[in-house]
């Protein structure tokens, strides 16, 4: 069963944004909220150790 949901594309600038938000994490999280199957907002959450 074929679903109705069309399927767009990820831009190479947003596949950047991605990339870039993983690379500068060291420890913690990068989280990609989407919508409607489009990217809206990415969240960089980093956790600093201090032992």
């Amino acid at each position: 069963m074929k679903d109705n949901i069309q399927t767009e594309k990820i831009s190479e600038n947003m596949v950047k944004e991605i990339l870039s938000a993983i690379n500068q994490v060291r420890h913690g999280e990068v989280t990609i909220i989407v919508q409607d199957s489009k990217v809206i907002q990415i969240n960089k959450i980093e956790k600093r150790r201090f032992a």
